[in-house]
């Protein structure tokens, strides 16, 4: 499966042909937890954070002077393939953000840190940049599609939404 590595080790799961010399790994995706067990997980694709800034201006006697006012967080999008029970996982921290029983749950309860990093492959697989998503909430989750004609791996599109990014 082509894609970036998400968890764990990559064991028994098929590794891309071309090896890149860097790569995006999954570190933690809210309250999915990485274990030295966890098989390879795979990102079919990852949007980084991005950053929009409010405008406020004000005029002057000659000038319009613009200042940043308020900053704006964008949604991440990932892409994953279905495996190893991913689509339970993220339908438990779905069950967080709302269930037909309790309707929507605590903040407190479903917003959770998602950590995205970029490692050098040649070297000895350290970590060049880090995202660190704060309180972030699976905003929106789509299951895929099951057809007669394709027997593709399932796929499952994320959409999480948060209040802010920390790049290191």
């Amino acid at each position: 499966m082509p894609g970036f590595k998400v968890f764990g080790t990559e064991q028994g799961v098929a590794v891309p042909n071309v090896l890149l010399k860097h790569q995006w790994e999954i570190v933690k995706l809210g309250p999915i937890q990485i274990n030295d067990t966890s098989p390879a997980r795979y990102a079919k694709e990852v949007e980084l954070p991005k950053i929009s800034f409010e405008e406020e201006q004000v005029r002057g006697a000659a000038l319009i002077y613009k200042f940043a006012s308020m900053a704006k967080w964008e949604d991440v999008n990932v892409t994953f393939y279905d495996t190893e029970g991913l689509a339970a996982q993220i339908e438990s921290w779905r069950k967080l953000v709302y269930s037909d029983e309790n309707g929507i749950g605590l903040a407190s309860d479903y917003k959770q840190t998602s950590k995205f990093r970029l490692i050098d492959r040649d070297a000895s697989g350290s970590t060049l940049v880090m995202f660190t998503l704060n309180n972030s909430w699976p905003k929106t989750i789509g299951y895929g599609q099951l057809t007669y004609t394709d027997s593709d791996a399932k796929i499952i599109s994320l959409t999480l939404s948060y209040d802010y990014a920390v790049i290191e």
